[in-house]
């Protein structure tokens, strides 16, 4: 029988790793230590269990917890799914799902996603097609394994607990997203607790001590609200999230790049990040912090003095007027979308997309490699 390979978890401490690992009806488990002086790591303690599976372990994963040293997702050869609760001694608590399954399937793999809403079990199908022929498709089953009020106090929980200067973007928890919205689809309404949260986040008179996590969830709830309602236009609260979701992004570009060696794309993106701020409500002294000092005043100024500014048409070399957060047009009638984090014109085609958020940007960025979206953290592609 083979070794399953071993789950390793660090605990909370940050100081020692829970390792266990799973050979035929065996539970293995592991506390140890680092050892920095010697690069290798000391067991400080062992337990082991045979008595949770009654047959060989077929595939395990570590779940998210807080109550336990580890939270393990364990199935068995004869189709059993069980949780295993591993506590600070290293005992061993077993828990049968009650998930019935043809007897047909048979677990060989199985994995949580990244915030535990759901797990998927990997099968081998047993299909009879003669007496002395079977065969052994492949099937992989996805289950819900978070009731969604707990999927929504999490989502809560992680805004909460990430600042106004927290890097925590609300893709990190994209399967609870996901589990939201399916149950909203499915029951024609958002979870209580999120409908709350939405009419808290419109009834701010600022929002600037809402962390970016924060509105970017307040958007996502607004997308839902609106798709269930069959519209397609944004209302006044949302637009003044996403406006302050924009205006964040451009202040830490400017706070952090090196204004003394941009290239002409970049002086080009920093006078429309300018332009954008001087005109879509962002206070005057946000935009003379950002902009007052040399070399960036003098980047600017040609906005200052004309108030408009213009791209470099890639089709014809026209001008292309920045009027639009979404494209812009040249005077020959070639139209380019714009891209969200750099306020340019996409050059190279067909540039990245957001498929939630339906925001275009560069193939290249011109500012940053990571390429996430403004509104709701997740990668363009």
């Amino acid at each position: 029988e083979a070794v399953i390979l071993p789950i390793c978890v660090q605990q909370s401490d940050g100081d020692s790793y829970v390792v266990c690992v799973a050979k035929g009806r065996f539970l293995l488990c592991f506390r140890v230590a680092p050892d920095i002086d010697t690069s290798q790591v000391q067991l400080m303690q062992s337990s082991f269990t045979r008595d949770v599976c009654d047959s060989p372990v077929t595939a395990f994963d570590a779940c998210p917890t807080k109550d336990h040293n580890l939270h393990l997702l364990v199935s068995t050869i004869k189709g059993d799914l069980l949780n295993v609760y591993i506590d600070s001694d290293l005992n061993f608590r077993g828990e049968r799902l009650s998930i019935e399954l043809p007897w047909m399937l048979q677990p060989i793999g199985l994995a949580f996603s990244p915030s535990g809403a759901y797990f998927t079990v990997f099968y081998h199908t047993i299909t009879i097609v003669h007496e002395n022929i079977w065969r052994e498709p492949m099937q992989l089953m996805i289950f819900n394994r978070t009731h969604v009020t707990d999927v929504c106090d999490l989502v809560l929980n992680m805004v909460e607990m990430s600042g106004t200067a927290s890097d925590v973007q609300l893709a990190d928890a994209a399967d609870c997203l996901d589990r939201i919205y399916l149950y909203a689809c499915g029951k024609g309404c958002l979870p209580e607790g999120l409908q709350l949260y939405m009419t808290n986040i419109s009834s701010l008179e600022s929002l600037d001590q809402v962390s970016r996590c924060g509105l970017q969830l307040f958007c996502f709830l607004k997308r839902i609200a609106m798709a269930l309602a069959k519209s397609d236009k944004p209302d006044d609260d949302m637009k003044r999230a996403l406006q302050e979701l924009l205006h964040r992004h451009i202040a830490t570009i400017i706070r952090s790049c090196d204004a003394s060696h941009l290239s002409d794309r970049q002086k080009t993106s920093v006078q429309h990040f300018y332009h954008h701020l001087a005109t879509s409500g962002a206070t005057e002294e946000l935009v003379s912090q950002l902009f007052a000092s040399e070399p960036l005043a003098a980047v600017v100024a040609s906005v200052v003095d004309q108030g408009a500014v213009f791209d470099k048409c890639p089709a014809c070399g026209d001008g292309i007027p920045f009027t639009s957060l979404s494209d812009g047009t040249c005077g020959q009638g070639h139209r380019f979308c714009r891209c969200i984090n750099s306020l340019l014109v996409c050059e190279a085609t067909p540039p990245r997309r957001c498929s939630t958020c339906r925001v275009f940007a560069e193939r290249e960025p011109v500012w940053t490699s990571n390429t996430t979206c403004v509104y709701c953290g997740k990668g363009v592609v």
